[in-house]
């Protein structure tokens, strides 16, 4: 999908330096495996929630 596309679908966009992140609440499963995954990316109580990292793009691509 294109950006476009992913915007109009309802996925919001967190931007990096060096990665963006697109997420849509309406497919997630809730089963907190980004929060597990890394919690200092991604925080549930903060805002933005996603947090992009400068450097650490390798491990956010495998989340």
């Amino acid at each position: 999908m294109t950006e476009k596309e992913l915007l109009e679908s309802g996925y919001k966009k967190y931007s990096g330096t060096d990665i963006d992140v697109y997420y849509n609440k309406d497919i997630c499963q809730h089963l907190g495996e980004c929060v597990h995954g890394d919690g200092d990316i991604f925080e549930v109580g903060r805002i933005p929630w996603i947090k992009i990292i400068p450097g650490r793009k390798s491990e956010l691509i495998l989340l």
